[in-house]
Order: structure tokens, then C-alpha cells, then sequence
């Protein structure tokens, strides 16, 4: 069984609610609704910047996302509540 998460829903669903559903988000929000969902798709992407640390014993290294610190992220919304 594969495991579905909120970001998941979001990259299949997000770019059809754009084309059928933004007009109902107020336009005075509808700029920073967006940006928000976009940055949380992208959270830890590793496309989008990273931080590489590296073991000087073994070499063996592990490159880590940078996050995108949002409340509306299930990952980085923990660490505000």
C-alpha cells in the first residue's frame, strides 16, 4: 500500500484546481494561496537548494532539502504549533 500524503493530493490535484476552482479564492489573497501551496509542494526538493554534509571519517556525505518554513506545510508546520 502506498502511502498518500497532503503533498502528494497537492502535485496531482493542484495544477487542475488552478485551471477550474482559483476564481473562487478571493484575489485579495489569491496571490499569497498560491505562492504557499507552491512552496510547500516544494519543500525539501533538493532541485530547489540543498546542504550537503559529509563525514570526514568514512566521506560517505547526505544532502538535505532546504525547507520552506511555512505553517501551511505538514513538514515545516510541526515546528510552529
Amino acid at each position: 500500500m502506498t502511502k498518500v500524503t497532503l503533498k502528494k493530493i497537492l502535485q496531482d490535484n493542484w495544477q487542475n484546481f488552478l485551471k477550474k476552482k482559483i476564481k473562487r479564492i478571493p484575489k485579495v489573497i489569491r496571490a499569497d494561496v498560491i505562492e504557499t501551496v507552491e512552496k510547500a509542494m516544494d519543500c525539501g526538493r533538493l532541485e530547489k537548494g540543498y546542504t550537503e554534509y559529509m563525514c570526514l571519517e568514512c566521506m560517505e556525505s547526505k544532502r538535505v532539502g532546504f525547507t520552506c518554513k511555512s505553517k501551511f506545510c505538514t513538514r515545516c508546520g510541526r515546528i510552529y504549533v
